[in-house]
Parts: structure tokens; C-alpha cells; sequence
């Protein structure tokens, strides 16, 4: 069964909820503060911050501005030497156009422009392929043996390059590759670390998505034209890159398929591993630096007899992209909205719940971090780094974006159908009179429970959620609303659009903040057991971590 009823009937009778909000919560929902919310994201997002870039002199400006919030509100210091921060070694590596990628197809040389035709995936200066090496197409790159499939099972790819496409085998079955949700094996870097586990020398990418919102050619070259930040004790040794589908074909040169034949494949489910008839050589140019960037932690202890040593953690990520490629003049890429304003929320909350620590029995954990969108690296160094142990901290709350356009009847939660957390929302929501509903056909490949920090923390086996709106408005129609949603996504998210001169609608942010307020508040203040359903692909995670008492 997708959810035991053992852990329903748990929640059914230590979770009680009513139509009348506790006193304590009413009266923080009516203090929550726009004009302090609308001055953070002033800050934030303004162009003295350089877009915030990981390793920027803007990051550091913000990682030091938002260590002075949480001391001008009496939030107690969690990190390194009784700071705020918790210090993180980084290393950077910008690929040059004095790079060599070269193809050989029998006795023909084709050679591919750096930043144009391809960008580095995990690659660095230790890299180089000085003789050409084979190339092997290897379907998904996905070993994921609780669907009993394996696209390396018949293939050799020992000292080879491994080719892969974006996505996993289509689906409509949620026992099947979650159905037309994205797992965990669509994972760019769980392909790479498979591709590499089984002796190859390295990888090719191919997003095969055009029409996706994120997962497109045109999303990740965004992303991949500023310089690749890894942490400084995972440095990159083996090739990888992320290559243009509109030039793909030359990689299945003398084989029965093009590329568009492939993606054929895909859509039919018949994609098969098989060897290439060309071969590739490397020899990469890299500008490389090293230096520290800096998570911010903040802690509100509990003040229950043994609930203070259980932990919740709520979390933002306060980079974004800092200076990149020129669009009409503006090079900083501000990052109003992903997520300065996620930023505000969560030093609100932490301002609103700082206002009852008496009633405070678990302990909250205020996290805000770096380098999320380099791949989730803050969040990843908090896990190997803890400041708490990891099987107590019970649950983390993520915000990454806040409603903007308009106040909804429902929200989305990211990450339900794994923890009991989506069930506990659903109960604060009608408390709320609110509706928990599920995500939109029009949202199904472009958001998942991959994309933001709390997946790093789920890996960790924290149960983890991510709370966003959906698209049922209540001023506004449905179509109008998602249209805007959609020009968002397709023409100012990731790019200098997303500044100052975006309309924030404060109602909207403050019933999106009434939300994840409503839940915290809750899980400091109950004692409901927090755990992972038993077909959660997470729950090992928490057992290892129980296991290991780490």
C-alpha cells in the first residue's frame, strides 16, 4: 500500500487540529510585517549584490547582511566559533574557448565550440583525453533495481565515454518510475556517478526535453554558462559534459538511429544500450580558483524536557546567479523572486516564532544557504557537516520561491507521497480552510522533489517538503494566472528580469507565509512522530543514519 495505514491511524489520533487556530498562531499571523518582508528582498535583490553569486563578493555581502538580521532578531548563533556562519571550501573551474573537444567519425576530425555546442558537467583541470576514446550510448544511464532496470546490464563501458539522454522510461504507472513524475534516477548527476561507478572514463549528456520548462537545452545552458562550483573536497577528475541536442547526431554516425530517431525511442519506450562508431578526445582549459563560502544558521532551542533534542530544520537558499551573459544591457542576474523573497519568509517566520520561545518545545534550526544553484552544494555540506545529529533532526521545511501573483484556495506540497508531513499539511490547511491539492498537469515535468535543498536533506533521510501554490486563484482566472506563472518561468526566471521591477503581490506572500508558519508552528509545538512511508525511496537513508546514530 502506497501509504500503511498503521502511520495514518498514528496520525489520526496525535495530530488534532480544529477550525479555530491555536491563540498563540492567530496572533503571529497578524503580525507578520510586508514592510520588513518588502526591505529584505530591497537588499536582496538589489543590483549592490551582484545577483548574489556563490564566491562573489555579492554572496558575501548577503551571507554578512543576513547574519546581522539574525542577531537584530535574537536569533541565537548555530555556526562555526559561536558565529552564524558555517564555513565552506569551494573551488570553482570556468571552461575557456581555448578548449579542444574533438570528434572522429573514420578518418573525418569535427571539432565542438566550447559554451556553444557544449558546457563541462563536473569537469575540471584535472581532465584530459589527449587520445580518442570511444563512445557508448547507454539509453538513460539508469541502474534502478526496484523497477528490475538496468541500461548498463548489456553493455561494456569500461574506459569508454557513456552517452545519455535526459528523463527515465515513460510511465503512467506510479509504481513504475513514479509514473509521469520525475525519480531520483532522472538525476543528471546519479547518471554520471553511474556511468563512472562502472569504469568509464566519462560522459555525455543529452537533455531530450524541448519543451520543458527546466530540463530543456535552452534552461541548462543558462545555467552552464557561469562558472561550475563544486565543494572543494569532491573535486572533479573525469570528463563530463552536457552537449546540444540540435548537433547530437553526429555522435550516432554509421548507427541505425539519429537523434530525432532516438527520442522515438524514448517515446515508444523501446530505448536500448549500444556501442558508437566514433571516437572523442578532450584537452580542456580551465580558470580555476579556490575560496570560502558560507551557509547561515540560526537556532530558536526548544524547551521541551526531551522534544528540545528533536530538530526541525527550515531552510532557503539566499545565492542565485551573480554576473553572467548580457541580456539587453543588464548582466546581474538578481534573483528577486528565486529567492531573495524565500529569504524574507523565512527571516519572518524566524522573527515570529522568536516572539513564543516558551512555547517552543522542539528545536528549529534557521538555515540559509549557499550555493543551491551549483547543485545544492550548502545543503550538501550542512549533511556531511551537521551541527545536530541527523536521525534527530525530524523534518525539514524548504522555501525556495513564495507566492506572488495572487492568493490561492489550495498548495502543492512537494515531497507528499513520501512522509507523513503532506498528510499533517493537509490537516493545518483546512484549519486554514485551505485545500491540499495535487500538482497541475502543467507542472508535472517542470517541478519536482529533485530541484531545491531539500532533496539533499531527504538523502539524508529527514523527511523534507517543499510548500508551493497552486494555480487556482482566487482573483484572478486560472488561465490568466498561469500565464503569468508561465512568462515567469519561460522569460525572467534565471535571467536579469528577475529584479526589482517584479510585481509581488503581498497578500498573496503573506498567506503563502500564514501556510508554512501554520506548519512549523506545529511541529514545534506537537509532539506528532515525523516519519517516512515504507515505500519511501528515503526511508533507508533514515535507517542507515538510526543505525549509525550519526
Amino acid at each position: 500500500m502506497r501509504k500503511c495505514l498503521i502511520i495514518y491511524f498514528l496520525i489520526i489520533i496525535s495530530f488534532t487540529y480544529s477550525n479555530e487556530l491555536p491563540k498563540n498562531l492567530q496572533q503571529l499571523i497578524q503580525s507578520i510585517d510586508t514592510n520588513k518582508i518588502n526591505e529584505y528582498i530591497n537588499y536582496l535583490a538589489s543590483d549592490q549584490l551582484e545577483g548574489r553569486g556563490t564566491g562573489a563578493i555579492g554572496g558575501e555581502l548577503a551571507a554578512k547582511y543576513l547574519a546581522e538580521q539574525f542577531r537584530k532578531l535574537n536569533v541565537k548563533p548555530a555556526g562555526s566559533l559561536n558565529s552564524y556562519f558555517q564555513y565552506i571550501p569551494m573551488i570553482s573551474s570556468k571552461l575557456t574557448e581555448e578548449s579542444s573537444l574533438k570528434i572522429y567519425i573514420d578518418d573525418i576530425e569535427y571539432e565542438l565550440e566550447a559554451k556553444r555546442d557544449y558546457f563541462t558537467f563536473r569537469t575540471g583541470e584535472q581532465t584530459f583525453l589527449p587520445k580518442p576514446v570511444p563512445l557508448v550510448f547507454a539509453g538513460y544511464c539508469i541502474v534502478a533495481p526496484e523497477y528490475d532496470y538496468n541500461d548498463f546490464q548489456k553493455i561494456d563501458v569500461e574506459g569508454k565515454i557513456v552517452i545519455c539522454i535526459g528523463g527515465e522510461p515513460k510511465s503512467n504507472d506510479p509504481k513504475f518510475f513514479n509514473g509521469p513524475n520525475f525519480t531520483i534516477h532522472s538525476l543528471p548527476e546519479k547518471k554520471y556517478l553511474n556511468a563512472l561507478s562502472r569504469g568509464a572514463k566519462g560522459f555525455i549528456y543529452i537533455p531530450n526535453f524541448p519543451d520543458d520548462l527546466y530540463f530543456s537545452w535552452k534552461s541548462i545552458s543558462k545555467t552552464h554558462a557561469f562558472e561550475d562550483i563544486s565543494l572543494a573536497y569532491t573535486p572533479a577528475s573525469n570528463f563530463g559534459i552536457i552537449l546540444d541536442p540540435d548537433i547530437a547526431d553526429i555522435l550516432f554516425e554509421n548507427t541505425p538511429y539519429t537523434f530525432n530517431e532516438i527520442k522515438n525511442l524514448h517515446n515508444n519506450n523501446k530505448i536500448y544500450s549500444f556501442d558508437l562508431k566514433v571516437l572523442l578526445s578532450f584537452s580542456g582549459k580551465f580558470i580555476e580558483r579556490t575560496f570560502v563560502a558560507s551557509n547561515i544558521i540560526g537556532i530558536i532551542e526548544g524547551k521541551g524536557k526531551s522534544a528540545k533534542n528533536e530538530y526541525i530544520i527550515v531552510s532557503a537558499h539566499y545565492d542565485h546567479l551573480g554576473i553572467g551573459p548580457a541580456i539587453n544591457g543588464d548582466s546581474i542576474y538578481n534573483g528577486a523572486l528565486d529567492n531573495a523573497i524565500g529569504v524574507a519568509a523565512l527571516l519572518e517566520i524566524a522573527r515570529l516564532l522568536n516572539q513564543i520561545q516558551d512555547k517552543i518545545q522542539r528545536t528549529i534550526i534557521f538555515i540559509l544557504l549557499t550555493g543551491e544553484e551549483k547543485g545544492l552544494l550548502g545543503s550538501t555540506y550542512y549533511i556531511d557537516h551537521p551541527i545536530v545529529p541527523l536521525h534527530k533532526t525530524i523534518a525539514n521545511i524548504n522555501i525556495d520561491g513564495i507566492s506572488f501573483i495572487d492568493e490561492v484556495n489550495s498548495f502543492i506540497a512537494i515531497g507528499k507521497e513520501y512522509s507523513n508531513l503532506g498528510k499533517i499539511l493537509e490537516n493545518i490547511l483546512k484549519s486554514l480552510n485551505l485545500n491540499l491539492t495535487d500538482l497541475p498537469s502543467e507542472y508535472i515535468q517542470s517541478i519536482s522533489f529533485l530541484q531545491s535543498d531539500h532533496y539533499a536533506f531527504a538523502k539524508a533521510g529527514i523527511p523534507s517538503i517543499l510548500i508551493i501554490e497552486s494555480t487556482d486563484y482566487k482573483n484572478i482566472d486560472h488561465k490568466i494566472g498561469f500565464e503569468k506563472f508561465y512568462n515567469y518561468v519561460t522569460n525572467i526566471y534565471h535571467s536579469p528580469k528577475d529584479d526589482l521591477n517584479q510585481q509581488i503581490n503581498y497578500n498573496a506572500v503573506t498567506q503563502h507565509i500564514k501556510v508554512i508558519l501554520s506548519l512549523i508552528y506545529y511541529l514545534a509545538t506537537d509532539n506528532t512522530k515525523i516519519e517516512w512511508f515504507q515505500d519511501s525511496p528515503f526511508l533507508k537513508y533514515r535507517l542507515r543514519t538510526r543505525a549509525e546514530n550519526k
